[in-house]
């Protein structure tokens, strides 16, 4: 866990101010703990900036200490994804709440990161035009945070995710500098989408501080159904005839008998409907002029699918508050923190995942209860199991989680990774996808100093979605190393000037010091040094460069060329042959007739078989010839003497002795 030192605490509290670097346990107690309750950290002070270049000034400062920072909006996230359990320092952007004007003719709306969903809705309402995004936190959930998971919420089914909705970001890096992508064009196609990056990636590529998001025209017409349906087929078969008939839908939500049951006795309710249905499919549609008769048109040619239903002009919040008081309700009426899977399925695979899915826990944990309810019209469910007792929170969010993955689905719809889905990340992407993902990390924040345990894309417990079950495992460590194959010179060898190898890993000390200036040339804290890089080696011509990233040594440990532990070139190496005892030698040590010896020839004024050698003087020299002036002028006069380059034979004379460390 790392520890916060007093004169990073004294440097934070210089750049925002005393009264914003809380420390008191009592008031951290709430930053520290979710949404649900199932995710309890702690941290040693919360930083609440107040503008862009404070945010800029604490990730510096940070950076430099190498303290890692969790970012925290609203803290409404289900997955665990804006906690600090390891002891991080979590800054708050709730002070950047700044909400900018509306521009009515790009329709487009500024806003700080900080902004709940509530503010920003009544901005573009007071200018005529709409967010197109809403959700049932709308009052706590930031701008900043929607844009970090993608969230999506119930009209995501006509105006997108977030992440269609944005336009522009302002955001500030690990290291401190500030990225700035604000053109506001709805064509501007130069380079790599930067705010679509962020979009999504949870907090671990840079802290967003201002949002440009798109504005859509709000609709003036709608009309709310309640229909009860016999089955989740004849829902899907309902908002296709919708579909058909040429209305818009503005959402389609689904939920079940059980839900509605316990709405209705946490919140006082009565009944929705007259007769009660295994189902309820609530829309809200929208259309021509003559919408009441177009929806009276669609309920009647839909009579067989109905059991029964009721119609309200809209918006109607008395038929939307079944909907939108789920998530509340299910958190009350689970006797232990309920766990919270978003997930999406094919349209085609949604009835029979929702005929599996309660079967299979049944079978396999009988005391959890199985809850859903979502967003029909895109696959997109969210299954609550409730009374999950804590030793089988893992097995059953795996167990779920391979259900998805069977179904051919997605184990996060919108509401992101984060902690909760972290070790099963391997079912909805294969390893080239994840290796991309995380060299795009690195990039950004080498140090992993932001949101350190998030997204860990390397460290899956899960085979890939491409891997087949008959096969081993070759990501979970279980099975062996594959044997190493010779592709020349390895990049984990340092080579020396004098041609020699040395294995990195045991040369601790040269390491250690070489990391440290590796680090410092990166732009790294020193702290970081000894856990990300690998000593560089000296460069030698010919020589490939050092394999100095931790991303890249991990991709060479799962190939088994991490020598370290893997290292079958040193064993393959043959041993040096112990020198048989000498023979008779003469009184010049030369070696006498019928003797014979093992080891090599000495260096001396004669070696074996009496050959004139001249004793070396200084330095040994390299096999390569010195590549001076005066070599090139012998080479310029081989070509023009005898039509091209020849070889220059080795001096037989000694070499004039040079002054040291002159090349």
């Amino acid at each position: 866990m790392p520890t916060t030192t007093p004169v990073l605490l004294d440097e934070l509290r210089a750049i925002v101010g005393a009264r914003h670097v809380l420390t008191d346990p009592a008031t951290t107690a709430g930053h520290a703990t979710d949404w649900t309750g199932r995710w309890c950290g702690a941290t040693p002070a919360v930083v609440r900036p107040g503008s862009t270049a404070e945010v800029a000034a604490v990730l510096a400062a940070c950076h430099r200490a190498g303290m890692p920072v969790v970012p925290q909006g609203g803290n409404t996230g289900l997955v665990g994804d804006s906690v600090p359990m390891d002891g991080e320092i979590l800054l708050s952007t709730r002070r950047l709440d700044v909400v900018g004007d509306v521009d009515r003719i790009e329709r487009t709306l500024a806003a700080g990161a900080g902004a709940t969903v509530a503010q920003a809705q009544r901005a573009a309402r007071e200018a005529g035009l709409d967010l197109g995004i809403d959700l049932a936190s709308r009052d706590s959930a930031t701008l900043g945070g929607i844009v970090s998971t993608n969230a999506g919420g119930p009209r995501m089914i006509k105006h997108g995710s977030t992440r269609s909705r944005l336009l522009g970001v302002e955001a500030a890096l690990a290291d401190g500098r500030v990225l700035t992508r604000w053109s506001g064009l709805t064509r501007d196609n130069i380079g790599y989408d930067l705010p679509g990056l962020l979009a999504g990636a949870e907090g671990t590529l840079a802290v967003l501080t201002r949002v440009l998001l798109r504005l859509v025209t709000p609709t003036t017409e709608t009309q709310t159904v309640l229909a009860g349906v016999d089955s989740i087929a004849g829902c899907l078969a309902l908002v296709d005839a919708a579909r058909r008939s040429g209305l818009c839908i503005e959402a389609a939500e689904l939920m079940t008998a059980e839900g509605i049951g316990l709405v209705r006795t946490h919140r006082g309710l009565r009944a929705p409907l007259a007769a009660p249905s295994p189902f309820y499919l609530l829309l809200e549609l929208s259309g021509p002029a003559d919408l009441p008769e177009a929806v009276t048109a669609l309920l009647a040619g839909s009579s067989g699918l109905l059991d029964d239903a009721v119609v309200e002009a809209g918006p109607v919040r008395r038929l939307w508050e079944y909907r939108e008081s789920h998530p509340e309700v299910l958190n009350t009426a689970s006797s232990t923190p309920p766990v919270k899977l978003d997930v999406a399925l094919p349209s085609r695979a949604l009835p029979d995942f929702l005929a599996v899915l309660p079967a299979d826990l049944s079978a396999r944990f009988p005391a959890v209860r199985a809850v859903c309810f979502g967003h029909i019209a895109d696959g997109n469910v969210h299954v609550n199991l409730l009374d999950v007792p804590a030793p089988c929170r893992e097995a059953v969010t795996e167990r779920v989680l391979t259900l998805v993955a069977e179904h051919s689905g997605s184990i996060s719809a919108e509401h992101g990774i984060g902690r909760a889905k972290g070790p099963w990340i391997g079912l909805g992407r294969d390893l080239p996808d994840r290796q991309v993902m995380h060299a795009v990390r690195n990039a950004l924040d080498p140090a992993r100093l932001l949101n350190p345990n998030v997204l860990r894309f390397l460290r899956s417990r899960s085979p890939s979605r491409t891997h087949r079950p008959d096969q081993e495992n070759p990501y979970d460590g279980s099975c062996p190393a594959p044997p190493r194959r010779d592709h020349g010179p390895q990049p984990e060898v340092h080579r020396r000037r004098r041609g020699r190898g040395v294995d990195p890993a045991r040369s601790r000390r040269t390491a250690g010091r070489a990391g440290h200036r590796g680090a410092r040339h990166r732009g790294l804290p020193a702290g970081c040094a000894d856990r990300l890089f690998r000593a560089p080696r000296r460069r030698a011509s010919g020589a490939r460069p050092a394999l100095a990233h931790r991303a890249q040594r991990e991709l060479y440990r799962y190939r088994g060329t991490d020598p370290a532990v893997h290292d079958t070139r040193r064993a393959e190496r043959p041993a040096r042959p112990v020198p048989a005892a000498p023979g008779p030698m003469d009184r010049r040590g030369r070696a006498t007739a019928g003797a014979r010896r093992a080891d090599p020839p000495v260096r001396g004024r004669r070696g074996a078989g009496g050959r004139a050698r001249r004793r070396p003087r200084g330095r040994v020299r390299r096999a390569v010839p010195y590549r001076g002036p005066a070599h090139r002028a012998r080479r310029r006069r081989g070509r023009r003497d005898r039509g091209g380059p020849r070889r220059v034979a080795a001096r037989s004379r000694p070499r004039r002795r040079r002054r040291r460390g002159h090349r």
